[in-house]
């Protein structure tokens, strides 16, 4: 029993790795990147990246949040964010580039280059915002987000998560591979350990001397999936139940006429 704990835990360090590896290829925390302002000034005047450089780099707090105090204050962020050639080896060129984050913010406006591309609230929390659909590296892109922070609680910006994902040329992304490969380890590790090793063999065959030819590493990835297609009939098997909840509190730290809006949006 000993052996095949250890053998498990080995075969699921070697999963691990090859998971984080391929998500370096097109992925990067930008959570760190961001400079800040209390002051509420125009979108026009806050948007202004060469301003920026006057702004204090944000804080994360234990969390990795940037968080601030709660009763409506406002907090702007902005980081300019340069369109890289590669990731890790990995070329990017043509690939769509989205920033994906989640926030707890009464409101929250995002704006790309000067231009509001999303906002969101309490009840929308997280957006994956489009950077460029075509990445030319060299070029850079600015992003600027105005929070305002809850009347009952601390507002938080909980990620900012950079995300390259192929758009032509058949290519499979790295990252979503990467996605499979982490559902199928959590289901072999609760149901089937012993296919544990199965699967950190075929990611052992991942050719990764072949990253910085998009066409051949491409090739490594379709192979690995064929080598992981006898899981699927196993993974169609599984059922998640989902259970629809809604929590609304009627008159707590708001106006009673704010109740009506919030049931709306909640129902």
């Amino acid at each position: 029993m000993g052996r095949r704990s250890s053998t498990a835990e080995i075969c699921s360090q070697s999963i691990d790795a090859a998971i984080a590896r391929l998500r370096e290829l097109t992925q990067r925390d930008r959570q760190a990147d961001w400079r800040m302002s209390f002051e509420d000034a125009p979108a026009a005047t806050q948007c202004d990246f060469r301003q920026w450089a006057n702004w204090q780099p944000a804080t994360l707090n234990a969390r990795q949040h940037i968080a601030w105090p709660a009763g409506r204050q406002v907090l702007w962020l902005g980081q300019v964010i340069e369109m890289p050639d590669a990731l890790a080896g990995y070329p990017l060129a043509g690939f769509t580039t989205r920033l994906a984050m989640t926030w707890w913010a009464e409101q929250t406006d995002v704006y790309v280059n000067g231009q509001l591309v999303q906002q969101g609230d309490l009840f929308d929390t997280s957006a994956r915002v489009v950077l460029t659909e075509s990445l030319v590296p060299g070029t850079s892109v600015t992003i600027a987000v105005r929070l305002v922070s809850p009347a009952h609680d601390a507002g938080a910006l909980v990620r900012s998560h950079f995300l390259c994902e192929p758009s032509t040329g058949g290519l499979i992304d790295p990252g979503m591979v990467a996605d499979e490969l982490a559902a199928l380890q959590t289901y072999a590790i609760a149901f089937r350990p012993d296919d544990l090793e199965t699967l950190a063999a075929a990611v052992a065959s991942i050719s990764w001397e072949k990253t910085a030819d998009a066409i051949a590493f491409n090739q490594s990835l379709q192979r690995l999936r064929h080598q992981l297609t006898p899981f699927a009939q196993w993974m169609k098997q599984r059922q998640i139940s989902w259970i629809g909840h809604a929590h609304l509190d009627l008159a707590w730290l708001w106006p009673v006429a704010e109740t009506w809006e919030a049931a709306e949006r909640t129902f």
